[in-house]
């Protein structure tokens, strides 16, 4: 309930302001002398960028606070979503994103939820962004006594350390970060990968780790 209630806050409160500003000096700038005032134009256009800057990773981090849909229609329509948004903001230049997502009407926790879509979020932004894939793969299903979430990409690929602590030599592939996440609910991260053969990321975690969470569910 604190994400969701800081997420509405900045929402409503603090991305409404910087949005109204952006107005302000829109207006300001429609009406100065773009010929006379050329170094205060200059200076405007750079203020209005960099607050719509300012808007985008406050909107990313509303969205990591708080996923669109994920209290209300679950992690799997939240992972559609997400997937959909990329595609729309990706064009032409995305690579095909495959989705086998089968939740079988398993209540998850918040924090397993909220885990699970933090991770593949990192999982399909590595893929986009560092691994040069032309095709992802994202799978979520129960198998057996725990909740499985992999990502599979023909991207470049990398050597994988044969220490979880030597991913520190990777930082722009975010997988601390996923790491971290995944432990904190009990669960345990795998990755499989070759240079120039592509990646696969797995994460389990226990369904009896999920049914002794007493944290608000989400279906």
């Amino acid at each position: 309930m604190k994400r969701y209630h800081l997420a509405q806050k900045l929402h409503h409160n603090v991305v409404q302001q910087l949005v109204s500003i952006n107005y302000q000096l829109t207006e300001i700038w429609q009406h100065t002398d773009r010929q006379q005032d050329t170094e205060l134009v200059s200076a405007l256009q750079l203020i209005r960028q960099e607050l719509l800057d300012a808007v985008k990773q406050l909107g990313e981090v509303i969205s990591e606070l708080q996923p669109p849909g994920l209290p209300d229609l679950g992690l799997t329509a939240a992972l559609e979503g997400e997937v959909a948004r990329l595609e729309r903001e990706g064009g032409t230049q995305m690579p095909i994103i495959e989705l086998d997502l089968d939740e079988s009407g398993t209540t998850l926790p918040e924090p397993t939820a909220l885990c699970l879509f933090q991770v593949a979020q990192e999982m399909l932004r590595n893929a986009l962004k560092h691994a040069q894939a032309d095709r992802v793969i994202l799978n979520l299903r129960l198998q057996d006594d725990e909740v499985v979430l992999g990502i599979v990409d023909n991207g470049r690929g990398f050597q994988v350390p044969t220490y979880l602590k030597q991913l520190a030599q990777f930082p722009r592939f975010g997988l601390i970060k996923i790491v971290k996440h995944v432990t904190k609910v009990g669960g345990q991260v795998s990755f499989h990968s070759q240079p120039s053969v592509g990646t696969e990321i797995t994460v389990r975690i226990p369904l009896n780790k999920i049914e002794s969470d007493n944290n608000r569910n989400y279906q």
